[in-house]
């Protein structure tokens, strides 16, 4: 599921959340956290990040695009942890790699970085990685757009490392790509997306942080009229 259908899978699962219960959240951004735990209690609640590139095909089934498979998990306040270990090691044995993470939450914040400059890329452009950074002026969006979520992502105190800096930088930049992220193929087929989850919270969070995101505050504000349109025609 996608931010947008979470306060109806909440209602669908809290009955079946018990005292062992662990929910894993792998939806982007931090939000979700906050209603997570408002709603199930914090013992219940782990944090989560999800590695993959998958869409959906015409029959509603997720199609795989790309090799990786990895699923990190935690406990919210950073504790070792029995049923983290667990859970990991069911993931493993599914073929899933799921590394120990020192700090979930941290890791969290690295993929939102990530996830909300490319969202930003390509929905502004309405291009692939590859077909934004083949005409001038490309690559400079897409590093003024890495330098305004990176700033954010220190400011709330989980800065990137350099090579989580690497990869994304290399990955928005790269050549020829045709990568695009889910949010962007939701809004080229005209369907409703996460935009506020990814790009709204992040720039009320920048704000509150004191930190400029001129980009992402223009990236946010042409989904959210893409998502009005949707509203307005009853979509």
């Amino acid at each position: 599921m996608k931010s947008t259908a979470l306060h109806t899978a909440l209602a669908d699962i809290e009955p079946a959340v018990g005292p062992d219960t662990a929910v894993v959240p792998l939806l982007n951004g931090v939000a979700h956290l906050d209603a997570l735990v408002a709603r199930l209690g914090a013992d219940a609640v782990l944090g989560g990040v999800a590695k993959v590139v998958t869409t959906l095909d015409a029959d509603g089934d997720i199609l795989r695009m790309a090799p990786p498979a990895v699923i990190l998990t935690g406990e919210l306040d950073a504790r070792p942890s029995a049923r983290v270990d667990s859970i990991r090691t069911v993931l493993a044995e599914a073929g899933i790699d799921s590394p120990a993470t020192e700090d979930i939450v941290a890791a969290m914040w690295h993929k939102w970085a990530f996830i909300s400059t490319l969202v930003a890329l390509t929905c502004l452009m309405r291009g692939t990685v590859g077909e934004v950074n083949a005409v001038a002026g490309g690559p400079d969006l897409a590093a003024a757009l890495i330098a305004e979520t990176t700033a954010v992502a220190e400011a709330a105190g989980h800065p990137l490392t350099a090579a989580e800096l690497d990869f994304t930088t290399s990955t928005v930049i790269a050549p020829g790509s045709q990568l695009t992220p889910s949010l962007y193929r939701d809004l080229v087929a005209g369907a409703p997306t996460e935009a506020d989850h990814v790009l709204t919270d992040l720039t009320v969070r920048a704000r509150a942080l004191g930190v400029a995101t001129p980009l992402l505050d223009l990236a946010a504000l042409q989904l959210r009229v893409h998502e009005h349109r949707l509203a307005a025609a009853g979509a």
